[in-house]
């Protein structure tokens, strides 16, 4: 397990805002259009590109599949992630890891550049949500100094080459005003974990590059550190949400 700990945080007792200088990118817009796949606020889906399944998997899979389009002469299926954890609940109590284990097994299949939208909007958490505890901990980095850690920390010389997969996680935590990312080789339920495909999905969908100025802020909430970025008039805040598995 490797871990690192970032050199530029704070503490901070409480947030309401982020201010950030004028820059130019853009605000978030999703690269693929979401609106294809038929889905309900509670729902969370990944892609797949059906060329690179057998029709055996497919029928294995057939009832976690909520729809299914076509982009770039691709046909795509919309895997249905809830859908897999209630399935196991059926057959067993101990259901933590069955999310997980399904991306890392099936991870070859996953059109990434169609299913970051989705990743990316999945752990979008509402303003509602965003309220912290007094004396909540908290870490403010750029862009640059975040990924750059990230990228230090898997020995990886870009983001882009940063892997698309489900068998490494980044645990996030703060301590001592300092914000501290640990390597994990699994899912985990006892640590924060944050898959690779998401934190490459901030960047991808918020149309950042790894060398952006912007401030990002880190939040602990309750076992979970909360990611804010702010575009232009407002802020996006990420979490993991009560179940990472859920969530990417």
């Amino acid at each position: 397990m490797k871990k690192i700990i970032l050199r530029t945080a704070f503490v901070l007792i409480s947030v309401v805002w982020i201010s950030c200088t004028e820059e130019t990118e853009e605000t978030n817009t999703h690269s693929t259009d979401i609106s294809l796949v038929a889905r309900t606020t509670e729902d969370n889906y990944i892609a797949i590109k059906a060329s690179t399944v057998t029709a055996n998997w497919k029928t294995a899979n057939n009832t976690f599949i909520a729809d299914s389009t076509t982009i770039n002469s691709n046909l795509i299926y919309y895997i249905n992630l809830n859908a897999i954890y209630d399935n196991c609940l059926t057959n067993s109590t101990s259901c933590d890891t069955s999310v997980s284990n399904w991306l890392n097994e099936n991870d070859d299949y996953i059109d990434f550049e169609v299913s970051f939208p989705l990743i990316e909007e999945a752990h979008r958490v509402s303003e509602q949500t965003t309220l912290y505890p007094e004396q909540s901990q908290q870490a403010s980095l750029s862009v640059y100094e975040f990924y750059n850690e990230l990228k230090d920390l898997l020995d990886e010389s870009s983001v882009e080459k940063i892997p698309n997969n489900y068998n490494q996680y980044i645990s996030l935590s703060i301590e001592n005003g300092t914000l501290v990312l640990t390597e994990l080789s699994n899912y985990n339920t006892s640590d924060s974990c944050y898959s690779l495909p998401f934190l490459k999905s901030l960047l991808i969908e918020n149309k950042l590059t790894e060398n952006s100025s912007k401030e990002m802020l880190f939040t602990e909430k309750i076992n979970s550190i909360h990611i804010q970025i702010p575009q232009r008039e407002i802020v996006l805040t990420y979490d993991y949400t009560d179940n990472p598995t859920l969530n990417n």
